[in-house]
């Protein structure tokens, strides 16, 4: 393996962890928003 092979796996192995980090983040984001909307479903008063 050349270090120009090497370089690039490390790169696209960075950006493919990077994306799944700030897809999380984006989940975070959009999630407690939609918490409310289920609530009358399950409240009991």
């Amino acid at each position: 393996m050349t270090a120009s092979t090497s370089v690039c796996t490390d790169a696209a192995v960075i950006a493919l962890v990077g994306i799944a980090h700030a897809s999380s983040h984006l989940f975070h984001q959009l999630l407690p928003p939609l918490f409310p909307l289920p609530k009358p479903a399950f409240w009991r008063c």
